[in-house]
């Protein structure tokens, strides 16, 4: 008799659905946050006695004393067979996994525009976002790697220069992960 799922299938549905956006979001199971924790009625025992591990993807009802992985969730709450309830996780999977791409997308089309819109104070800093081969061309710029070094200046303080203008390189790199950090946090509560 042939498997209708592979072991990596069931894997992936397991641990990569988010159990939480799973019930408010799919199954539509009435929920709320109390003491900090994502709380759900039980499927089981009507219970909000409830709380869900987002290390672990799984949820638990403390009155019925029920672990529940994804498909479990699905099982219960919609009463499907563990075949159904499979295919019905696979779908969400792959609209899921398509909205992610899609904002994934636009995050990146958004970054352009705002890389188009960069601005710099007095002092020629730039006060905006941009882009990274921006950076590395400005940094490069001043460095003069693209010509050759001054050849009345000391090798050290030719190598000086460049440590110096490769440390601003690394601070203007982080502040650009700081940036792309604090973006990608606001669009992810967009769309909760």
């Amino acid at each position: 008799m042939k498997r209708r799922f592979s072991d990596h299938e069931l894997y992936v549905l397991r641990n990569d659905v988010r159990i939480d956006i799973l019930i408010e979001t799919k199954l539509n199971i009435p929920n709320k946050i109390r003491e900090g924790f994502f709380r759900f009625l039980c499927p089981r025992c009507g219970e909000f006695n409830t709380a869900t591990n987002p290390e672990t993807n799984l949820a638990r009802c403390f009155s019925c004393n029920k672990n529940f992985n994804t498909i479990d969730m699905v099982m219960a709450a919609r009463k499907l067979n563990f075949v159904k309830s499979v295919q019905l996780l696979k779908e969400f999977h792959e609209q899921s996994s398509s909205k992610a791409k899609a904002t994934t997308q636009l995050e990146s089309e958004t970054a352009i525009q705002f890389n188009m819109d960069r601005k710099t104070d007095h002092r020629g800093k730039c006060v905006k976002p941009m882009a990274l081969g921006e950076v590395f061309k400005d940094m490069t710029e001043q460095a003069n790697f693209h010509g050759p070094m001054e050849s009345n200046t000391p090798l050290f303080n030719q190598k000086g220069q460049v440590m110096i203008r490769l440390e601003k390189l690394e601070n203007e790199l982080k502040r650009l992960c700081r940036q792309i950090e604090q973006i990608h946090t606001f669009l992810k509560l967009q769309n909760r």
